[in-house]
């Protein structure tokens, strides 16, 4: 971070004409909000903020502790001198309004994630007899795939007439393999790894039901993705999963690290009348146009206009 930020300064001061622009909009407040910033004091351009959620003190205290102790002061500077600061949830709304003051809170805004809404839509004529769950994401603690297996192994116990797609890949697929092989489950479970963009549409159509046990998330694209193509989501309370849950009818949700909980949400999932629930067009309907990307991008440009 700290070697970009001399680059791009050394870059900027070589090429005055480079900064002949009418707005800087920086991902992270850190480091490219610092070199907003610094743009900002020294050529008088305005700047917004996007957010991701993790780099605002204190999400992710595990992992991000430390980072957030030492750059404190730094991110809350470039935060208040910000235009506005733009965040993806009700959840990260209320953490950068108690970090900030209620003096700045008006201009943190939230402006979702967005997705193709033409592109993804549901086509059940991919959907087997057989229940097929998926888990998208990084195989990483902070996606906890952990409590996942856990679970699949339990409702395992119950049924057979399902399948598994991770689609995925990090530090805990090893230790993933080997529950799996330990388990007897490696005739349901698949790891996908990651798979071309293109082909992610059909494993959403395909599936009935995507399970996100996340700890901590800013807000899960793929979630979106999968809700509008009419799976079912079962998550946790993490950030995001609330903004786009209408509970019972597009998912629903579990405690963190409970995979007992899960796996009964799993069977009740299976036995219960869920499976035709989602094919009356409601989970679909939930993630409208609000979560396009021309709606999304319209409402940036009518807050850039007023910075103006």
């Amino acid at each position: 971070m700290l070697s970009w930020i001399l680059v791009t300064k050394k870059f900027i001061r070589n090429n005055p004409g480079f900064v002949d622009f009418d707005i800087c909009m920086a991902h992270f407040v850190l480091p490219g909000g610092e070199v907003a910033l610094w743009l900002k004091k020294n050529y008088g351009l305005p700047y917004v903020l996007v957010s991701h959620g993790h780099e605002i003190p204190w999400v992710h205290p595990r992992q991000m502790f430390f980072f957030h102790l030492g750059a404190y002061c730094w991110i809350k500077k470039v935060c208040k001198y910000s235009e506005f600061n733009f965040i993806q949830t009700r959840m990260m709304k209320a953490n950068i309004d108690r970090f900030l003051g209620r003096k700045f809170r008006e201009k943190n805004i939230i402006i979702p994630n967005g997705i193709d809404t033409a592109r993804f839509y549901p086509d059940y004529s991919r959907r087997t007899q057989k229940l097929r769950i998926i888990f998208i994401g990084r195989l990483v603690i902070q996606k906890d795939p952990m409590t996942f297996l856990k679970a699949i192994k339990l409702f395992h116990n119950y049924t057979a007439d399902f399948e598994v797609h991770i689609l995925g890949d990090g530090n805990l697929r090893k230790r993933m393999e080997r529950f799996i092989r330990k388990y007897g489950l490696s005739g349901y479970v698949k790891f996908m790894r990651k798979i071309p963009e293109d082909n992610m549409v059909e494993e959403y159509q395909a599936a009935h039901l995507m399970v996100a046990p996340s700890l901590n998330e800013g807000m899960s694209i793929s979630a979106l993705e999968a809700l509008r193509c009419g799976a079912y989501l079962i998550a946790t309370h993490a950030s995001g999963f609330e903004d786009m849950i209408e509970e019972n009818v597009n998912g629903e949700f579990v405690p963190f690290r409970n995979p007992i909980n899960l796996s009964e949400k799993l069977i009740e999932f299976y036995r219960g009348n869920r499976k035709e629930l989602i094919k009356d067009g409601k989970s679909s309907d939930c993630i409208n146009d609000a979560y396009n990307w021309e709606s999304i991008s319209r409402n940036y440009l009518a807050l850039f206009e007023s910075c103006l």
